[in-house]
This record gives structure tokens, sequence and C-alpha cells, in this order.
């Protein structure tokens, strides 16, 4: 799965490019022109892409996975019968 962020100016939707580790993560909410830069640097250097993919992986399961949704899940499900 692969999610492009493009925007030209601030909005409430800018945050979810950081959501998914920023620019280490190769995460980009930028103008068009940079984006393309970026694009352009990821067709140059293939190992550098399949990092920043690498590291966008691993920020995305560790938020969004499963194993995190079941960890919260079971939190609330403790909270609220406590």
């Amino acid at each position: 799965m692969r999610i492009a962020m493009v925007s030209e100016h601030a909005s409430p939707l800018a945050e979810a490019a950081g959501a998914l580790g920023g620019a280490e993560a190769g995460g980009q909410n930028v103008p068009v022109a940079n984006l393309a830069g970026a694009a352009r640097e990821f067709l140059a250097d293939p190992d550098h892409a399949r990092e920043a993919g690498r590291a966008a992986r691993a920020a995305a399961l560790e938020r969004y996975g499963l194993g995190r949704f079941l960890a919260d899940w079971d939190a609330l499900l403790e909270e609220v019968a406590a």
C-alpha cells in the first residue's frame, strides 16, 4: 500500500503525513514541486527508497497494526470494567 499526501497549503490533513513517521519514513507534506523532487531522489536511489518504505511500514504497523489495536482495546476494557 502506498500513501501520498500533496498539499499546497496548511490543513488539518497535513497532520496525517506525520502520523506515518514523518520525513525519516519517507512521508511528505509539501508542495507538488517538492514531492516531485523526492520522487526523483527515490528513483535515483532505490536503496534509500526501500529503507524509507521499511520505516514507513514499521511506523504504520506500530501505530495502526492489529497488535496495537488489540492492546488498546484490552486496556479500555480493563479501564471500564474496574
